[in-house]
């Protein structure tokens, strides 16, 4: 296991849509949902508008300077 100093903690904003369709993917793949997590996606305008939001929060964790999960290997 990498030490904690490894990664570091994202707040996804709007511009952020890529990251956030691939925490989606990761969701799927986790829960073996694929087709549920990454089917049928808002468009780029709506998603940006979630991430851009006070309602709504978007926490990622990822390797430090590599803001992407697939990078986690789920």
């Amino acid at each position: 296991m990498a030490p904690d100093n490894a990664f570091e903690v994202t707040l996804l904003r709007g511009g952020d849509e890529p990251i956030a369709r691939e925490m989606l993917a990761v969701f799927g793949r986790a829960f073996d949902e694929l087709p549920t997590y990454t089917g049928h996606q808002p468009d780029d305008a709506w998603l940006r508008r979630l991430l851009a939001g006070e309602t709504f929060v978007a926490i990622a964790r990822h390797p430090r300077g590599r803001a992407a999960f697939r990078h986690f290997g789920i």
